[in-house]
């Protein structure tokens, strides 16, 4: 009796402080940031980060305000130039998910969708190479070099910290 009351309170603090840190790290940020349909839970939020980290490049490397707007208007761009293509990479990846859940396999139709997955993928790297090289077109020499050093103790941040984090610069 003493050993089932002693494991049933163990359990209890286990369930208990299960939930406390699951709870704790969703408040910070953790977790899933998808729903089940594999749209944005919370776009508001990262699009408002986005903005503080935009607000915080630009105090730092005390771009003029023609640079600002050159800037928003070229990540608006690039916005909705990738926009079909996150689309397609979520209708993908939702095909292949749903590929084989009836018990059989097309391998054609599945390297299918995994070529169609690379293809987009490859246009995003391609879109936010473009998008990263008119930015910093649009710095002087300084400014330059300092955004350069700054993401270079950004990506050293990352590794250390075993998080990733936006693939993009700026």
């Amino acid at each position: 009796m003493k050993k089932q009351m002693i494991a049933a309170v163990l359990m209890s603090a286990l369930i208990g402080g299960g939930a406390l840190v699951g709870t704790t790290l969703a408040a910070q940020g953790f977790g899933p940031k998808f729903d089940c349909d594999g749209s944005a839970v919370d776009s508001v939020a990262r699009e408002a980060r986005q903005e503080r980290h935009f607000a915080r490049m630009a105090a730092i490397l005390d771009l003029t305000d023609a640079q600002q707007a050159q800037i928003k208007a070229i990540r608006e761009a690039s916005r909705e130039k990738t926009a079909p293509l996150h689309e397609q990479l979520r209708e993908s990846r939702d095909k292949l998910r749903e590929a084989g859940k009836d018990g059989s396999f097309d391998e054609a139709a599945v390297r299918a969708l995994a070529s169609e997955q690379a293809a987009a993928k490859t246009e995003l790297m391609v879109e936010r190479a473009r998008t990263r090289s008119q930015i910093h077109a649009l710095l002087s020499d300084e400014q330059r070099e300092l955004a350069e050093k700054l993401g270079a103790m950004r990506h050293a941040d990352q590794g250390r910290s075993g998080r990733g984090g936006h693939r993009g610069d700026m």
